[in-house]
């Protein structure tokens, strides 16, 4: 069987003492996400060496601390949010969860929180298919 036919992940933690190695391993295997190899380093960095992706752990950015603040999202969700928003300004609930590797109603959540502080906008809809609902395409309207 191959890797990649199971459920098994690796945790890597790195850390300059056991104990803080050790709840980096234990961050990086509780990271929710599809990647299988996940590595977080002595400055809580998650990296998934598969992809080449890399979130923050630790939130020290004054603009990510202020939103974390106002809307209480996590550090991780906000740290993996502000790189997608780096990456793409305009997107559907759908390209979120494949982004962030949590399930549909999480992101629906997640984007409501960020709706309803103001910091997401519904611009428009996209047809996926020929028939069903149409999907909602929001914006991002982070401070810089």
């Amino acid at each position: 069987m191959s890797p990649r036919d199971d459920d098994s992940v690796i945790g890597i933690g790195y850390g300059s003492d056991y104990q803080t190695a050790l709840e980096h391993a234990r961050i990086a295997l509780s990271a929710s996400t599809e990647q299988q190899m996940r590595i977080v380093d002595a400055t809580k960095r998650l990296s998934f060496p598969e992809s080449g992706e890399s979130v923050q752990y630790r939130v020290t950015d004054e603009n990510a601390f202020d939103i974390i603040k106002r809307i209480g999202i996590s550090p991780v969700n906000i740290g993996k949010i502000l790189a997608f928003s780096k990456r793409k300004h305009e997107f559907t609930a759908k390209e979120l969860t494949d982004y962030l590797g949590v399930s549909r109603r999480t992101t629906e959540r997640l984007i409501k929180k960020l709706h309803d502080a103001g910091f997401v906008d519904v611009i428009g809809e996209e047809m996926s298919y020929a028939q069903g609902r149409p999907r909602a395409v929001y914006i991002f309207k982070l401070p810089s």
